[in-house]
């Protein structure tokens, strides 16, 4: 069977968590079929390591559509920001073109951004079958936003949330089956889908890669934060933690440090200039490991979200104790006070902090409970199964209508 993925951004390297899901499901499709994909990128971007595992990989370049266009487009369009986010019509024009010199069995789109080309795909190929992969629940991620946020953040949360709820109902009817990460989204996006197949693939971590090395412990107690704080949720979260629960952590513990990684990190914001904190931006795959390594707790302060953090799991197999929110910890089948600490009150969420940089035998229980759950849950190889028999199910439906 030939299979093509259309994805938002280049899946290699796996470094960001749409990268990371979409190389998984790419890998585990190759392992029995003929895997080309077609994806936005920027200047640099190599896909030669696909070349390993896929047929073809090429990419179309990335668009940036400028603020005015976008606040243009939110004014006088009833669709949401997402859509217009990477429409394209050099994607268009290379995906007909690919289209009409060959066959594919079944194309899939890694997420809702690609929705937009789903009507392109039906036209020029109408005997393929479409999978959409839904990464998270759009509407609800903006509903959660709406619920966190004030005055104009509050109003085009809200807004966008009404639209894409319309948006994700729209993107479901035109597939014919579709993917999410978690039970939890999936009973949210049923209700959409209106009876089209589904399945669960969770995104996964691969045990094989994440081998800690023998980094030692900061001297001082030391936490840590991984995100692209160019994601809303992600600076949303941190800016509630950074205001709201660091100052409770530091009057219990003054001499904690705070490092924060990831895009967008590196900019000027005046809530990260807190005594304490360390704001190192993007970090390669060295310095991150040794930023992760020297902490003593992983923080995920997520408010708003759908989907998984795949970041929590990564934090597992390096046996760091996380903490989290109830948010934060959703789609992952971790039990409190076990696997993961929770706290959805700055006040909870700084106890639970104080208690593992307190007690280190505390925090190696918990880290070592949570690296086994990722071992024998989480490894990504053991969903390929579960989305091979899906495309199996799709493609006998779709010969049963011939």
């Amino acid at each position: 069977m030939r299979v093509l993925f259309l994805t938002p951004q280049p899946p290699w390297p796996p470094h960001t968590g749409p990268a990371i899901r979409n190389y998984q499901l790419i890998a585990g499709a190759a392992t029995q079929h003929q895997v080309y994909v077609l994806c936005f990128g920027d200047a640099g971007t190599d896909l030669s390591a696909l070349n390993e595992i896929c047929s073809w990989a090429g990419w179309v370049a990335r668009p940036h559509p400028a603020l005015r266009d976008r606040v243009l487009h939110l004014l006088r369009s009833s669709e949401p920001d997402l859509a217009l986010r990477l429409q394209r019509e050099a994607l268009a024009e290379r995906l007909r073109f690919m289209l009409a010199n060959q066959h594919f069995d079944l194309i899939q789109f890694g997420g809702l951004e690609m929705a937009p080309y789903l009507p392109v795909a039906r036209e020029a190929n109408p005997g393929s079958v479409l999978v959409l992969d839904e990464h998270n629940v759009g509407y609800l991620l903006q509903e959660r936003l709406a619920a966190t946020s004030r005055a104009m953040g509050r109003w085009y949360a809200q807004r966008q949330a009404r639209r894409l709820r319309e948006y994700e109902v729209n993107a479901l009817a035109a597939s014919d089956g579709w993917l999410c990460v978690s039970e939890v989204d999936a009973g949210f996006l049923e209700p959409l889908a209106r009876g089209k197949p589904h399945t669960v693939i969770p995104t996964g971590v691969d045990p094989e890669a994440h081998t800690p090395q023998n980094i030692p412990l900061a001297t001082s107690p030391r936490l840590f934060f991984a995100g692209n704080l160019d994601y809303r949720p992600n600076r949303d979260g941190l800016h509630w933690f950074c205001t709201r629960v660091w100052p409770l952590i530091r009057a219990e513990v003054p001499t904690a440090e705070f490092i924060v990684a990831g895009s967008g990190a590196g900019r000027d914001r005046g809530w990260l200039r807190q005594p304490g904190v360390q704001s190192l931006g993007h970090l390669d795959d060295r310095e991150f490991a040794q930023a992760l390594g020297s902490a003593w707790v992983s923080v995920v302060p997520l408010r708003a979200g759908s989907g998984m953090r795949v970041k929590i799991l990564g934090s597992f197999l390096w046996g760091k104790p996380v903490v989290t929110t109830s948010i934060g910890i959703e789609g992952i089948a971790a039990t409190p006070d076990e696997h993961v600490r929770i706290g959805d009150t700055a006040e909870d969420f700084a106890a639970h902090v104080v208690d593992l940089l307190r007690d280190r035998l505390l925090a190696q229980e918990q880290g070592h409970a949570a690296k086994r759950l990722a071992e024998e849950l989480y490894d990504w190889r053991r969903f390929t199964p579960r989305l091979l028999e899906f495309y199996g199910r799709l493609m006998e439906a779709r010969h049963a209508k011939a």
